[in-house]
């Protein structure tokens, strides 16, 4: 089963949800964004050294986490968020955990 962020849906769900992850003690979303998208990177080109099949399901994931937060955060990823709960309410979003 692939995890496909459906990008106008997320726009529609932006204005009815408030950002309880912003968090000025966390994490950089900048930092969380580019932190899944080098796992991305790093798992493909690692198992394609290895001859390997990555695991499509989770990298759909992580990259459906990345444009899920930077649309919740209408790309201002200058922002400080606790990764935890953000993460949280984006499995709730996908319908999964």
């Amino acid at each position: 089963m692939y995890y496909i962020c459906n990008v106008k849906q997320l726009k529609n769900n932006k204005m009815n949800s408030t950002l309880n992850f912003i968090d000025e003690m966390g994490v950089k979303a900048s930092m969380i964004v580019m932190s899944n998208l080098s796992d991305v990177q790093t798992e493909i080109n690692f198992m394609n050294e290895l001859n390997c099949t990555p695991n499509a399901n989770m990298l759909s994931l992580r990259l459906d986490f990345a444009k899920w937060l930077i649309i919740k955060l209408n790309g201002n990823l200058e922002q400080y968020i606790n990764c935890q709960l953000a993460y949280d309410e984006f499995c709730k979003f996908k319908g999964i955990k």
